[in-house]
């Protein structure tokens, strides 16, 4: 029976690798939506995307609410593209950081592949 996230969030804490190999498969598609969407491309996408998921290490255990790591994580990488923005000069548009994906709103499958 596949678990939910919170379950496997709680397992990650724990040093389960197969819990975390399960969040990241679900969840990375969402990370790389949350970029896109941002209109970050090409090494810098790459780039936020392993920042993201690096802060995702760097604060495991932190989660008051883990059934909230989805909105959680798009946040993050929201915010590393507005960094990024930032050190290069570039900017990110603001529509584009406006939509978060929820249960209600998903990602269109077209836009994260």
């Amino acid at each position: 029976m596949p678990r939910d996230l919170t379950e496997l969030y709680e397992a990650t804490v724990t040093g389960d690798a197969v819990a975390f190999d399960e969040l990241y498969a679900r969840l990375k598609d969402l990370v790389w939506w949350a970029i896109r969407n941002a209109g970050v491309s090409g090494a810098d996408a790459e780039d936020v995307f392993q920042s993201t998921w690096a802060t995702f290490f760097e604060r495991l255990g932190e989660h008051h609410n883990p059934s909230a790591i989805k909105g959680w994580l798009v946040a993050v990488a929201r915010n590393r593209c507005i960094d990024m923005g930032r050190v290069s000069g570039r900017t990110v548009p603001v529509e584009a950081l406006m939509t978060v994906e929820t249960d209600d709103n998903p990602p269109d499958e077209a836009a994260i592949h």
